[in-house]
């Protein structure tokens, strides 16, 4: 699964993987199409099932979002738009709230191949109204590593709790959004920048104030995620404010000075 610029062909090709006909828990369908495999022999725990929730969360959005996209496309007739419409009821109940995915996903299983020809249809009516840059997979890779392994250098560390909370949930933003970016694109990157901005504003005196070494990686790591975002933000139409992206992006940058 990957992000190539357009949610249209990303929501068909989640909702592709999904739609099986099986007996098997909706949950565990979706736990093998997001790669979030069981740790341990007595099932997925607590931190995994909230993982599978949050992507499901994500591709719920993503209906709404090309939902909307496709309203914008003004060259198309309405009589078009209606038909086009018919599949999102049927995706809506694929991407199930999380106290459906415990039960036979043959029941959430409704999309039929007229669904998925409409469904092509749509990423070209998407295609006339956005377009995302999309940001290098191998670049991606790299910074979710480099996000993990201070992850866990930062719980070995014996400092102060609060300050340790705050590092732990600025990388755990940061490695959310970047999976999640392969199912919404750039808009989940915008929603990450905005916690970030908003954790680092609340507490940027206790972060500028500690002087382990760690910070430092934590701030470099920022100014690689927001260079993700800000090339990623650069699109056709942005389904938020563009302006307020641009200026998000650009709160990190000035927050974190050089990244030292």
């Amino acid at each position: 699964m990957g992000n190539n610029g357009n949610p249209a062909q990303r929501l068909f090709d989640i909702a592709k993987d999904g739609n099986k006909y099986t007996e098997d828990r909706s949950f565990n369908v979706w736990a093998e199409v997001f790669n979030i495999p069981e740790s341990g022999n007595k099932g997925f725990t607590r931190d995994e099932e909230l993982v599978v929730f949050s992507r499901i969360n994500q591709c719920r959005k993503l209906v709404d979002e090309v939902e909307s996209l496709l309203l914008l496309n003004t060259s198309l007739p309405e009589e078009t738009k209606k038909v086009y419409l018919r599949p999102f009821p049927k995706l809506r109940t694929l991407f199930c709230k999380p106290s459906q995915l415990y039960r036979s996903h043959k029941q959430n299983f409704t999309l039929d191949q007229t669904d998925f020809t409409l469904l092509e249809l749509i990423i070209h009516a998407v295609e006339g109204v956005y377009k995302e840059k999309v940001a290098d997979e191998n670049e991606l890779k790299d910074l979710v590593d480099e996000i993990q392994n201070l992850y866990e250098q930062v719980i070995d560390l014996e400092i102060d709790k609060n300050l340790k909370r705050i590092l732990l949930d600025l990388l755990k933003i940061m490695e959310n959004a970047i999976h999640e970016y392969r199912i919404r694109g750039v808009e989940r990157l915008h929603e990450a920048v905005e916690q970030l901005v908003g954790i680092y504003i609340v507490n940027e005196k206790v972060i500028n104030n500690s002087k382990i070494e760690e910070v430092g990686k934590i701030k470099k790591i920022l100014n690689k995620f927001q260079s993700v975002y800000s090339f990623s933000a650069d699109t056709v139409q942005l389904l938020g404010s563009g302006e307020a992206v641009k200026t998000a992006g650009e709160i990190i940058t000035r927050l974190l000075g050089s990244g030292q």
